[in-house]
């Protein structure tokens, strides 16, 4: 039987028959000194992932908690079928004193990840976050590396402003959490509000190493999506968090969300839905914003944009 694992490693994985080995291998080859233990949630696929995940699981039981989840217990948000209810049980599963994080279809490069994360966690015991930086791996382009951030520590406030950790790199804390709330089952996308709760217990550190890659893919949730399609769901998330803190950090908010917010609008613009985005422009005008007056004049202009489009489809 396995000793306690100092780390517990959540896998989800959902229609990722080419990608599942490879993510597997790279969290087998850690070297650690300590103990790991894999949570494998396998959500019912119909490729061939799911018999994968079950001869893993045989070959390393030691190492090895495979959770074979339902279709039926799936989580529709946003109109999108996803993997929310695996993700949030395998957390609830991990025994670990920390919880890294890799995605089915990501994997990690450097066998010693584990280690350099723990380490960095077990010494500054004020911070509840360790990220480092990744490869983003693309099918049809040639990868590239990502710098996650300029800054050694990052703060609550910072990840406020929006996301910059990607979910194969990090590593965080287990039970900061008594339970999630009600509403981060219905937001998208789940990584970033996930390092919002956390960060209210402790600082975020960063490693400047690359030591994991980020793989989209036409089968990603949002590697098909458009840039407008993505949009609202974050507006959304972010406006969640807001009434989650009851507007305390709204300050700190604003500037990501107005930004959002007209582009939004620009985009709508762009694909002639007028009515929308005027919609969307005196929705923001009419709320109580702290935004600076460049910022109110940027959105005049564009709401001017709106009439101006809308009197040359009249002329025309």
């Amino acid at each position: 039987m396995m000793a306690s694992p100092c780390v517990s490693v959540c896998i989800q994985t959902y229609q990722h028959v080419r990608y599942i080995e490879h993510c597997l291998e790279s969290v087998l080859m850690q070297k650690t000194d300590f103990p790991v233990e894999i949570i494998l949630g396998e959500d019912e696929s119909t490729d061939g992932t799911r018999e994968i995940c079950r001869a893993y699981a045989e070959r390393y039981p030691e190492t090895i908690r495979l959770f074979l989840r339902s279709e039926q217990d799936k989580i529709y948000i946003h109109g999108h079928k996803t993997g929310r209810f695996n993700f949030t049980e395998n957390l609830k599963a991990a025994q670990g004193k920390y919880i890294a994080l890799c995605e089915g279809d990501d994997y990690w490069t450097d066998p010693g990840k584990l280690q350099k994360q723990v380490n960095f966690l077990e010494r500054h015991s004020d911070f509840a976050i360790c990220f480092h930086d990744i490869e983003h791996v693309c099918e049809t382009q040639q990868g590239h590396v990502v710098t996650a951030s300029p800054k050694p520590v990052s703060t609550f406030e910072d990840i406020l402003k929006g996301n910059f950790i990607y979910t194969a790199s990090c590593t965080f804390r287990n039970k900061l959490l008594d339970r999630f709330p009600a509403w981060y089952f219905s937001v998208l996308p789940g990584d970033w509000p996930l390092h919002v709760l956390h960060a209210q217990y402790g600082k975020i550190g960063y490693l400047h190493e690359v030591m994991a890659a980020y793989r989209t893919h036409d089968g990603g949730l949002w590697s098909r999506q458009s840039r407008l399609d993505t949009l609202s769901p974050l507006i959304c998330t972010a406006r969640t968090i807001d009434r989650h803190f009851h507007s305390r950090y709204r300050p700190i908010m604003y500037p990501s969300i107005w930004n959002w917010e007209r582009e939004r609008i620009e985009l709508l613009i762009h694909e002639r839905r007028f009515d929308q985005a005027e919609q969307h422009s005196r929705r923001l005008l009419r709320e109580n914003w702290p935004a600076s007056p460049a910022s109110c004049f940027m959105l005049l202009t564009t709401v001017a944009k709106i009439y101006k489009h809308r009197l040359s489809v009249t002329a025309a």
